[in-house]
């Protein structure tokens, strides 16, 4: 499953960390359950992000106090960390839980009702180390933090026993009704592990999946670019209440032109008009007494 990772400044977001002394008589009950209360307390800040999930270690060994105090952490930064505490086979008894498709703010609001079995795990008087982490950008491998715990016990020569539980993911749908049940399932692993002397549960979990947008059919229709330019009306609501004049240019250069050319034209053709109607021919021409003949005979 793929994941992506958000580089977010959280210098100022403080780690969950929580060490118990595994003596009963040295806390009170009540104070008991403030430490697992503050364990259960995941910072609303970190569980803000996406593409996080919560990361929870509890064991009844005592470790020091040298874990990272930024609640926002990679998967790589968490399961170096957990590696380091794993290293010394501190325990008899191992439980590797996955659930995957967790939020931390499903997982903070759901341990109350939800998760029973998870929540007594937390408040057990045994948890003398309870360590969360809220925003866990990626996913810790289920493969290595076991494949290590073996190996760690292997080379200190420590007999254990290791058990592994992949609970079903959950749904967007129904992540309530799902967690309780594989809250129910889990119950009896964490009772398995607790009737040893020494127990060590990590619980690992992976981003919820993003809700999916329904794609909505698009009808389209290729055709060649011959498609008609759009036109645009004119907005006839409101009146135009400009003058003759501004709306219209009456008087241009082409205009102006023509009537200068016609002007022209039209007093060429008034002086040849007139020139035509100024010539004037007697009767007489046209008379025999006044003809080219006549004036022979007189001579």
């Amino acid at each position: 499953m793929s994941c992506r990772r958000n580089e977010v400044d959280v210098s100022e977001i403080k780690a969950t960390t929580i060490n118990i002394d595994p003596d009963p008589e040295l806390l009170e009950p009540a104070m008991r359950l403030s430490y697992a209360a503050g364990a259960l307390a995941l910072s609303t800040t970190a569980s803000a992000f996406s593409d996080t999930s919560p990361f929870a270690l509890l064991s009844t060994a005592q470790f020091p106090d040298t874990l990272s105090h930024d609640q926002l952490q990679t998967s790589s930064q968490v399961e170096h960390a957990a590696k380091g505490l794993l290293s010394s086979c501190p325990t008899d008894r191992y439980l590797v839980v996955l659930q995957p498709n967790l939020s931390a703010e499903e997982l903070r609001g759901a341990t109350s009702h939800s998760a029973p079995n998870l929540q007594r795990a937390l408040t057990h008087e045994g948890v003398a180390t309870a360590w969360t982490v809220a925003s866990v950008a990626g996913e810790v491998s289920l493969s290595e933090i076991t494949r290590y715990i073996n190996d760690g016990c292997a080379k200190a020569d420590k007999a254990h026993q290791l058990e592994e539980v992949k609970l079903p993911a959950l749904s967007s749908g129904d992540s309530a009704s799902r967690l309780a049940d594989n809250d129910y399932v889990l119950g009896e692993s964490i009772r398995a592990a607790q009737a040893g002397e020494s127990y060590t549960i990590v619980y690992l979990t992976t981003p919820a999946e993003a809700p999916r947008l329904k794609a909505s059919p698009i009808h389209a229709e290729l055709k060649r670019g011959v498609s008609p330019l759009p036109i645009q009306r004119r907005d006839e609501s409101g009146r135009d209440t400009r003058s003759l004049f501004e709306k219209y240019q009456f008087f241009n250069s082409g205009l102006f032109m023509t009537i200068l050319g016609s002007a022209i034209l039209l007093s060429i053709l008034g002086v040849g008009i007139n020139a035509l109607s100024s010539i004037t021919v007697s009767y007489g021409a046209f008379s025999k007494e006044m003809g080219p003949g006549a004036q022979k005979k007189q001579q």
